[in-house]
């Protein structure tokens, strides 16, 4: 996978780009990004709108449209935002996903949480995952954002006592502004 990303990309992805000791992101033909981390890791992230299959409407509880809104809303599209991490071998670790959806009206915005989850890949894969969080919230009168959180680690437990080789803290957000434009952005440390 890893090789089949560099490959297509080759003209964008330097061949140092794994030697580096500093971070290296890369943007790719696909809208994905690549990025070689100084701790060793190969993070790939994406953003897909998907086809509407959900009911995007207001879903709070009284069905009334925010008293702030001065023109019915528009609603995105539901969004999936993956990032997935790879060891310097290649292997895929990890997949981390958030999904949701964003009502606006140029005035406001509300974030419509659908979903968030991950999946642990490898055979005997040691990578623990403790204090998940999911949700919509709002940043500012502005913008709003769908979210997940979680502490992914990995170690030894010997007599009891947990020995953690890596612990990373890994947040995935996606925001969208009163005029409906989406970014994206994850933390890893």
């Amino acid at each position: 996978m890893i090789a089949n990303y560099c490959k297509a990309n080759k003209d964008k992805i330097p061949k140092n780009s794994l030697l580096s000791n500093d971070s290296s992101s890369y943007q790719l033909k696909d809208g994905s990004n690549i990025t070689f981390t100084k701790d060793g890791y190969i993070v790939i992230d994406s953003l897909k709108e998907e086809a509407n299959k959900y009911n995007t409407q207001s879903s709070n509880k009284n069905n009334v449209m925010n008293p702030q809104w001065v023109v019915p809303p528009a609603y995105t599209d539901p969004i999936k935002y993956s990032v997935s991490w790879y060891n310097y071998l290649g292997w895929k670790l990890f997949t981390v996903y958030t999904k949701g959806y964003f009502g606006y009206d140029y005035n406001t915005v509300e974030a419509y949480h659908i979903d968030s989850w991950y999946s642990k890949y490898i055979v005997f894969n040691p990578w623990e995952v403790s204090n998940w969080h999911e949700g919509a919230r709002q940043t500012s009168s502005t913008t709003a954002e769908v979210y997940c959180d979680g502490r992914f680690s990995w170690g030894y437990t010997i007599s009891g006592n947990t020995i953690k080789v890596q612990d990373k803290y890994i947040e995935l957000d996606m925001s969208c502004n009163k005029y409906g434009q989406v970014t994206k952005s994850y933390i890893d440390n």
